[in-house]
């Protein structure tokens, strides 16, 4: 007999009983999801807009993570980079 869920979930105490818990959960969602098409051979990127700043700029961009799904982004850089500069990018609702 299966559990409740909250009730299953209230039994995880240990690294086995998430995995025992989470392992049939992540196989009925992969299989609701369907097969996937491959990642793309070059990724798609476009700039749609930049937005300057004091000493730094932001461009707001999209990348398409598979075919016809884009995703946005913004990334942030300094006006003037030097030789090798650091990066952050920020995909929303991907965290």
């Amino acid at each position: 007999m299966r559990l409740p869920l909250a009730k299953a979930f209230a039994a995880v105490n240990s690294r086995a009983d998430w995995e025992a818990f989470r392992t049939p959960r992540l196989a009925a969602l992969k299989a609701a999801l369907g097969d996937w098409p491959d990642p793309p051979a070059r990724l798609r990127v476009e700039v749609l807009k930049t937005i300057p700043g004091e000493g730094f700029v932001i461009d707001n961009v999209v990348y398409e993570s598979r075919p016809g799904v884009w995703v946005t982004a913004n990334r942030y850089r300094p006006t003037a980079p030097a030789a090798n500069p650091p990066g952050v990018l920020l995909s929303h609702s991907h965290h």
